[in-house]
Parts: structure tokens; sequence; C-alpha cells
């Protein structure tokens, strides 16, 4: 259900895209080893968000520019001019990152006539370029009220998203800075803008929720996501008032989310994953088989709370078949034949997840092996989800208003489960 590559090395994911019947996952991968390096686009795909296939390297680190995150769209109507014939082409935006020099972060492009199996880079890149050394990320989606593609991106050491428009998803206008509403120290990254349907409301009521990936200062410690609901127009993004931002999820491990393009959000809910890691000690984790991983799949909707909204996330496929007590705590202790173990307890009826990460080896960051404690108001009868395996665990509280997520690693190869769950609950 996790996508992990075989080998070497895995960030954020990019570019995720719903097509012609097949989920698309590109990824920042170094294809040349298992730690940060060549950094360019790996590819996978599936048919169900549950087994997927490892496809060629998308696209390859050059000479001028490291390859960073980006978003993919279908352009259908073939605005761009750059399809062929019957062939309307997938494009693809991402960073350049120059690799020499002074330091310099441009927008660049690449399009696909075959569904994604092979990329070309446009040859006028970068399409947008600002001069800076910290501009990245674009996230672009198609706004059906104002018939426009919008473009988000951010000016990370300054904590700013910029909102850009095209007509024809080359030339883009700069129309509106969304800043951050509280000051910090902490860079964002990785914008992304969602319409979603409010579950508990009137057929059809939606919000717009932002969302975006800081690089410390989250619950857990070190990095993490924020974030904010309100209004959007095709131009400006307006928080609802005194809307300072809320966590995504309280536990370490869960950074820069991309949600998949190709889905209509505003009826159907979004749906997302993010990588699993913490920059604090991502590149000091056991490698096996490749030092990098994506979370499960979530399926994103919002509920109304008086006058506020919360973010709801649930494990995308057969949530049933993971649903945990609401009625009484539970425990599961993994622990392998060389002494590690990592100890997990929740009490929906209390609202409290304990997770033990101390037992965990030596050989990985002391920043890793921690003890964590996540406390929430519970609402009755509201389920509960957790996704557990020998690698990480998610779990989803309270009806999916609380989530945690982390990292589990290894060096035994013959562990033991022992829970008080329902063997079913446990996958």
């Amino acid at each position: 259900m996790r996508f992990q590559p075989s080998k070497n090395w895995m960030n954020d994911p990019n570019g995720p895209i719903f097509h012609e019947g097949r989920w698309h996952l590109f990824y920042q991968y170094n294809p040349n080893g298992d730690q940060w390096g060549e950094i360019g686009w790996g590819h996978a795909s599936s048919s169900d968000l549950v087994t997927w296939e490892e496809q060629d390297l998308a696209l390859y680190a050059d000479g001028e520019h490291f390859i960073f995150s980006g978003s993919v769209v279908h352009d259908a109507e073939n605005v761009s001019g750059l399809g062929t014939g019957s062939s309307s082409p997938l494009i693809a935006y991402y960073t350049g990152h120059h690799r020499e020099g002074e330091a310099r972060q441009v927008q660049c492009m690449a399009y696909s006539l075959d569904d994604g199996a092979t990329w070309n880079k446009y040859r006028a890149n970068p399409i947008l370029d600002l001069g800076e050394a910290n501009f990245r990320d674009p996230k672009v989606f198609w706004h059906e009220p104002s018939q426009k593609w919008i473009m988000l991106t951010v000016l990370a050491a300054e904590r700013s998203v910029l909102f850009h428009t095209s007509i024809n998803l080359i030339s883009w206008d700069l129309t509106f800075r969304f800043d951050a509403p509280i000051i910090g120290e902490h860079e964002w990254e990785c914008p992304d803008l969602l319409e979603l349907p409010v579950s508990n409301s009137d057929p059809g009521d939606t919000k717009w929720v932002l969302f975006v990936s800081v690089g410390g200062g989250a619950p857990a410690g070190g990095v993490g996501v924020q974030y904010f609901i309100g209004d959007f127009d095709g131009v400006r993004f307006l928080p609802d008032v005194d809307d300072i931002g809320a966590w995504v999820d309280q536990g370490p491990d869960f950074y820069a989310p991309q949600s998949f393009a190709g889905l209509k959000n505003a009826e159907q809910g979004g749906v997302w994953l993010g990588w699993m890691n913490n920059w604090i000690y991502a590149k000091h984790t056991l490698a096996n088989p490749s030092r990098g991983m994506m979370t499960a799949p979530r399926h994103l909707t919002l509920h109304r709370e008086g006058e506020a909204f919360r973010l709801i996330q649930i494990p995308f496929l057969e949530p049933e078949k993971r649903r945990i007590p609401t009625n009484r705590p539970f425990q599961l202790r993994i622990s392998s034949e060389q002494g590690e173990f990592a100890a997990l307890e929740i009490d929906p009826t209390r609202g409290r997840l304990v997770l033990d990460r101390t037992g965990l080896s030596s050989a990985l960051p002391s920043e890793m092996r921690n003890r964590y404690t996540v406390d929430w108001e519970p609402v009755s009868g509201a389920a509960s989800y957790l996704i557990c395996d020998n690698k990480g665990m998610e779990a989803f509280l309270n009806g999916g208003r609380v989530s945690f997520t982390a990292l589990l690693q290894f060096e035994g190869a013959e562990l033991e489960f022992d829970s008080s769950l329902d063997k079913e609950a446990v996958t």
C-alpha cells in the first residue's frame, strides 16, 4: 500500500496524477546512491493505489539543474501547443536548482506524449525566473470558474506563497502573494491548494484549503505540514478570520504531501500522500531496501465544527479492515530477535496516543529514538483506524480529525507483533 523504491534515495512526492485509469506518482530520486545527490524525478504507477510498479526515471538532473519538486497536469485541450495530432500532453512543472555559481532556483517544464512514459524538457526553460535563491515547488491546477490555470510557488525563506495564472500553461502572470499570518523562522515548501467538500453540511458546501510544508517547529519536532482554510476566487486566497494555521499530522514523519491531479476534489474529496520521514534524521536512517518511503494514500474532506472547520484524513482503501476499537484502550508492541522494540498505546476513550521508539536500534539517529504523546478531545463513537507494519505506523483517530505518522525501522529480520487488536486491524 505504501510505495518504496527498490533502491537508492527518495524524498518528496512530485506530480501525482490520476490519468487514463492509472495513478502516477513521481518523486525526488537520486539514481546513483542512497544519499541525497543527483536529484531528478523517479516514477511509479498503480491501477489501485495498493500495488506500485516502478517505471523508468522520468526526469534526469542535467549539467545546469538538479530537478526539484513540482506537479503534473493533463493539457487535454492542448492549449500549450505541445501536443501532436490526437496526442494531448502531460506537462510536468518543476524547480530547476542551479548546480553551480550563485544559488538560484527557477521554474521549468517538461512534457510527455506517451502518458508519462518518456519526457522532453521544454526548449525555452526556464518559464519563470525571479533571480531568487529560494523560489520553488510549482503546484499547477485548473480553476473552472475563472477558466484559468493556477500555479502556486513559494518564496521559501520569506514564508510566502505566490499565485500565478495562465491561459496557455506556458506564460504566467503573478496575481497574488499570501504571507504567513504569524512570524516564524522556518521555511515554507511544497504548497498545495484544494477545494474540499464539507461532510456535515449542505450538499455542495465546500471550502478551500491551502497547505504548506514547514521546515521546523512541528508538534513532534522537526518538519511538518500546516493548513489554512478560506476562500479562493481564482486570484486571491483569503483565510478565514483568525485562522493562523493548524498542523495536518501530529507525528514526526509526514512531510511534503501532494494531492493527485485529475480528480473532482470539490465533489469527491482529495487524495494525497506524503514523504514518510523527517529531515532531522532522514539521511541517517537504515536503507532497507532504499532510503525513503511514501505514506499510504489518504482521502481528504472537511468537517464543520461550530464556526471553524477541521481537516479529516482517512486511509483511502478499505478503512473498515483497519478499524480499531473505540470503546477501550489497546496496545501494540513490535520486537525483533536483536532486542529492538517499538511500543504503541492508544486510548480512544481518553483521547491519548503514546508511541515509544526509544527501543529501536542504537544504529539509528538519537533524534529518531524518542517517545511521543498526543492528546485530543474524544468525539463519542468516532471511528479510528491504524495501518502498521515493520516500516511504519499511521493512525487516524477521532474520526480522522487526528492523524499520527511515524517511521519504524528494525535491523533484526525476525519480528514479533504482540497486539491487543484483532489481527485484521494491523496490516
